[in-house]
């Protein structure tokens, strides 16, 4: 993700981030350069745009409140990025608190398409959309658009699992450490997703 403009590195945007005299104006620059790819991101784990908005203004006040606690291991942007992903699956704990929880529970009626074994195993390249939908739907601009109408529509647990899978590429295994699930149950999830993802847009 490119810094936003008047800045050379992360470096030089944290200290304007940290300094009262240039906190604002540094700040306002981060929310010009990057709120719009992260609502995006959010509104695909979300599925709303409230819930996504939300998200989005607790993650930048997150972000700004803790940039003295930055320590350069990632990229800037990656590390509000994952500030933003820890907020939205604490949404979606919240969502789920009246229904079931995230963990090890018998996966809901909604959450299950009861269509081919579990251990299916992901194509080799995380974003090869065309290894199992049939053709590169990525060139299609209506498709993309059905595609993500069709995300949207997945239950609470398989979209954010898909959204992190597939587009974040995140591994099984940060996943069960960040949402304290674990790996087969995860597995499960992204594959009912994309078995729901298949039939509606082979429909």
């Amino acid at each position: 993700m490119h810094l936003p403009p008047g800045h050379s590195s992360d470096l030089d945007l944290v200290t304007a981030l940290r300094h009262p005299s240039s906190r604002e104006r540094a700040f306002r620059d981060v929310l010009r350069a990057w709120q719009a790819p992260l609502y995006g991101h959010l509104r695909r784990m979300l599925g709303n745009h409230e819930d996504a908005a939300d998200a989005m203004q607790d993650a930048f006040v997150k972000f700004l409140r803790n940039i003295d606690d930055f320590r350069g291991d990632s990229a800037l942007y990656s590390w509000l990025h994952t500030i933003a992903n820890r907020t939205a699956l604490d949404a979606l704990r919240k969502r789920q608190r009246d229904r079931n929880r995230w963990g090890d529970v018998t996966l809901g009626r909604e959450e299950l398409s009861g269509e081919g074994p579990l251990d299916v195993l992901d194509p080799a390249d995380d974003h090869a959309w065309n290894e199992w939908h049939g053709h590169d739907a990525w060139n299609e601009e209506s498709a993309l658009r059905s595609m993500m109408d069709a995300v949207a529509a997945l239950p609470d647990r398989q979209r954010a699992v898909f959204v992190l899978r597939y587009f974040e590429a995140m591994p099984y295994r940060d996943m069960s450490q960040a949402l304290g699930v674990t790996e087969s149950t995860l597995k499960a999830l992204y594959h009912h997703a994309k078995t729901k993802l298949r039939a509606a847009l082979s429909s």
